[in-house]
């Protein structure tokens, strides 16, 4: 027996972490930051010497422990099912709660949590933007929260715009959960993140998967909830980035292909939705307006982007548009159909900047002009 100090063994919020390895078994304790837990630690391997064999760790010690990695190949869900007196009837597990007010999260979400399937925590999502006052909220939190281990709430919109957030704190912290809040969008909002009793860090952290999007982001995000507040130690990957603009068609593999296929002569119609949409795969009203477009005479070209309006990166926006244009500079399309709200103006310029009031050109990038509406012909 012999007690080794080495590096960082993870989850960092819940060191010091030890490993011990016993008669092919690895099991991890963390926030091992007392003598008391030491000297029990010690007293567990007598145990296990006297026994010849591996025991679970029970008491104190039971309650910090947890399998790095998932290295049985079963997951906590399998444990605790196993470790039930009637082999399968144990205790509701207490998971994470997802709370936001975008359908695209509650999407993303909900396919990332069936990607990890029963050896991962249960993963509720709820979308919230339906909640009326502060009666109704507390409702729905008073019956959710207490079975959540962590609690994600995705605010657009600032505290005020989720009735009761207070007592979404207050719960987390009765029933000792964890709670993480963000904003939706782009902009930081301390007081919202100060909400977090997991720290901002971790708000931040979970920020970052969303700023990225898509399902495997947020399957990368759960897990790294798992790891760090649940001492899950399944693993997880650093968030990905994904395009910030881009094609889709339902026919069409890329533009290149959609150009191929123009008929010479035939209006076409551009079409601008939140790349959120394209991300969760939630395309189906999409399909549906290139459907009408196509049935009227028009070739459509859909494009996505992050935002017209709050995309920190300016280039965005420009690209959105040059995404219209051709080689040549000059709009591929006779009008465009624009779906992303309000989000036609950029920062410190005038909201009512009408999307048909630009033209691109080769040297200067984008400039306002006006372009022909398209006419039925």
């Amino acid at each position: 027996m012999h007690l080794n100090m080495g590096g960082c063994l993870g989850p960092c919020p819940l060191a010091n972490v030890c490993m011990l390895l016993f008669d092919g078994v690895t099991v991890f304790f963390h926030s091992m930051n007392s003598e008391r837990l030491v000297t029990a630690l010690f007293d567990y391997i007598e145990s296990l010497v006297a026994a010849g064999r591996y025991l679970p760790p029970e008491g104190e010690l039971g309650a910090l422990a947890f399998s790095a990695m998932a290295n049985d190949g079963r997951g906590r869900a399998a444990e605790a099912r196993e470790s039930a007196p009637d082999g399968g009837a144990a205790e509701e597990q207490r998971g994470i709660l997802v709370l936001s007010h975008s359908d695209t999260d509650v999407l993303c979400f909900a396919a990332a949590a069936r990607e990890l399937g029963e050896r991962f925590v249960p993963v509720t999502v709820r979308n919230i933007s339906g909640l009326r006052d502060a009666e109704d909220a507390a409702a729905l939190f008073e019956q959710l929260v207490p079975r959540a281990a962590v609690t994600v709430a995705i605010v657009h919109g600032g505290r005020r715009s989720v009735p009761a957030i207070e007592r979404l704190a207050e719960l987390s912290e009765e029933h000792g959960g964890w709670l993480v809040a963000v904003p939706g969008t782009e902009e930081l909002d301390e007081g919202l993140i100060g909400l977090s009793t997991a720290g901002a860090g971790m708000a931040l952290a979970v920020r970052a998967y969303l700023q990225e999007g898509g399902i495997e982001n947020y399957r990368e995000c759960l897990k790294m909830l798992g790891d760090h507040l649940l001492s899950l130690g399944v693993g997880y990957r650093d968030p990905v980035a994904q395009p910030r603009t881009g094609f889709y068609h339902p026919r069409f593999a890329n533009r290149e292909a959609w150009l191929a296929a123009r008929t010479p002569g035939t209006p076409a119609i551009g079409l601008l939705f939140y790349r959120s949409f394209f991300l969760s795969g939630d395309t189906a009203f999409v399909d549906a307006l290139v459907e009408a477009g196509e049935a009227l005479g028009a070739d459509v070209l859909p494009v996505f982007g992050y935002s017209l309006k709050d995309d920190p990166d300016p280039s965005g926006r420009t690209a959105v548009l040059r995404a219209l244009c051709g080689d040549d500079g000059r709009p591929l399309v006779d009008a465009v159909v624009n779906t992303m709200s309000f989000a036609l103006g950029a920062r410190g310029g005038s909201r009512a900047r009408g999307i048909g009031r630009w033209q691109c050109s080769r040297s200067s990038g984008c400039r306002r002009s006006r372009v022909s509406p398209f006419r039925r012909r």
